[in-house]
């Protein structure tokens, strides 16, 4: 499955979390947005689940087998993710502290994809790697 793209569209469909609510579109004309949070934790677990299956041996150190598949692209997609849940934060609309749920805990489990994200692009010695592991480095200082 990660080596069929897998990886690239659950990136490519994080930003689903976020959907027009039909209800108040047919009853009152309004675009009111609603977020599936349970959806996006859901969709980082898998993720983060798929980013450690290319450490097989548990060892984080060492090349990750499947890091072609976490690449600029998934990265940009995960930044679009990240761009509307720090917007609804800031606008005072959503609380990350307070998205969890009985089992769903989406700061840390987005917390956690982002750190072995940035563990994938420290290893790589490229422009592009180094661009993506200061952005991601920025976003979790930002706590």
């Amino acid at each position: 499955m990660i080596r069929q793209g897998m990886t690239r569209t659950l990136f490519q469909y994080m930003i689903c979390f976020k959907e027009v609510s039909p209800v108040f579109a047919s009853a009152y004309g309004v675009n009111c947005f609603t977020y599936n949070f349970s959806y996006l934790h859901d969709c980082a677990l898998i993720l983060d689940k798929f980013i450690m299956l290319g450490w097989g041996t548990g060892d984080t150190m060492m090349s990750n087998t499947f890091a072609r598949c976490f690449d600029r692209e998934e990265a940009t997609f995960l930044f679009e993710v990240i761009k509307v849940l720090t917007g609804e934060v800031r606008k005072g609309n959503q609380d990350l502290y307070n998205l969890n749920h009985g089992e769903v805990n989406l700061e840390k489990s987005l917390s956690d994809l982002l750190d072995h994200f940035i563990r994938i692009h420290s290893m790589s010695p490229g422009v592009n790697s180094r661009s993506v592991v200061d952005y991601l480095t920025n976003i979790l200082s930002e706590d």
